[in-house]
């Protein structure tokens, strides 16, 4: 996680690579262990292309990558447009970075994304615990009703580690886990107890005397997860920039 923190550091001010942060951040860790990670970064408001003196917020991206079970997704408007998938070698085995062993995946297997994104954009990132417990519509319709109630993230994202593990209980309900497992051939049912970790971000915008629109201070411009197998814990980061 510190050898991440360094990298994203050492980056140009709003133009982060989270696909170069994660290869610095692997080669610099010597401690012994192996982790999933998923790191994303928007890009600056001053890469935004210019048209007659306006600037065109649809250039405004997000970049990320994702290795292994954790991930992210993006919705827009109460639809999900976009969410990682799952790397894994076969069921429950799992992409994951190795330090002080032989074995492990690299960094260049994560997958890299770049989509445009906009203000009222809802970004969730999680861990397994997360995914393996509620579908994509259980948190969808989460951020719906915490949008209109104007809750602030930091709830949201408690509303949805709430519902996760109380899935993640309930042996009576199918769940994404389970779901995957009898498609892998395997008998189980019901929700899959792990650690649960979730961060919530807007996209929002500021509108300035100019009538132009920047990037409010209040965006998190950097999520950082990193999931420890050797000490079982879950570690996040958040960075909040203003640009």
């Amino acid at each position: 996680m510190a050898n991440a923190v360094m990298a994203i550091r050492e980056e140009p001010k709003g133009s982060v690579d989270p696909a170069r942060v994660l290869e610095k951040a692997y080669t610099l860790t010597r401690a012994k262990g192996s982790s999933t990670a998923c790191i994303i970064a928007l890009t600056d408001q001053h890469q935004t292309v210019i048209k007659r003196m306006v600037v065109d917020w649809s250039y405004l991206g997000l970049h990320a990558i994702n290795l292994g079970d954790s991930g992210f997704m993006v919705i827009r408007d109460g639809c999900t447009v976009l969410k990682s998938l799952v790397q894994q070698h076969d069921f429950n085995f799992t992409y994951q970075l190795e330090s002080g062993g032989t074995g492990g995946d690299s960094p260049t297997s994560g997958e890299v994304f770049k989509i445009p994104v906009a203000p009222g954009d809802v970004i969730i990132a999680g861990t397994d615990g997360l995914f393996d417990n509620l579908y994509t519509s259980d948190i969808t319709a989460v951020v719906v009703h915490a949008r209109r109630a104007h809750l602030p993230p930091q709830v949201v994202a408690q509303k949805i580690a709430a519902l996760a593990r109380e899935r993640a209980l309930d042996k009576n309900r199918q769940s994404p886990f389970s779901t995957a497992a009898q498609d892998a051939g395997i008998r189980f049912y019901g929700g899959k107890l792990d650690d649960v970790t979730v961060v919530v971000s807007y996209i929002t915008s500021d509108k300035n005397v100019r009538g132009d629109y920047t990037l409010a201070c209040q965006l998190i411009m950097f999520i950082i997860c990193l999931h420890c197998f050797s000490c079982q814990r879950h570690e996040y980061l958040n960075l909040i920039c203003s640009l």
